[in-house]
């Protein structure tokens, strides 16, 4: 495991128990945001609340979104799809929401990923957010 994995599942893990102890959503988007000479969180403090906790590992970020439903979780991800648009960069993301998607750290982790490999399969540009 890399430090950035170890990393997200302490955070997750810790967000997780928050989430269920105040009966609040929270929100993993895992993605591929990169332009070319950047690092993968370039830009990413701009589009999102302070709040929100971003982990770089591998040659993705993931997005730690506290109190964010899916709803929140899609339009932080429209407002970073229209950041590329118009350059070269891809951006493809996958979103998993607590409690709708999994109510554990793998459960959460393991949706977001298979939603981030269907984004990569689906073109430069995509978010998927729903099976």
């Amino acid at each position: 495991m890399s430090n950035g994995q170890v990393a997200l599942n302490w955070l997750l893990d810790y967000e997780v128990r928050s989430s269920v102890r105040y009966r609040r959503h929270l929100s993993l988007l895992v993605m591929a945001h990169k332009h070319s000479g950047e690092t993968p969180t370039t830009g990413l403090d701009n589009e999102l609340r302070a709040s929100d906790q971003v982990v770089p590992f591998d040659d993705k970020v993931a997005v730690v979104m506290g109190e964010t439903s899916r709803a929140g979780a899609l339009c932080a991800a429209e407002r970073l799809k229209r950041r590329c648009q118009g350059t070269q960069t891809p951006f493809r993301c996958g979103i998993a929401t607590f409690p709708v998607d999994g109510c554990g750290v793998k459960d959460l982790m393991y949706c977001a990923f298979r939603r981030y490999q269907e984004a990569k399969m689906r073109g430069p540009v995509a978010i998927v957010w729903s099976d």
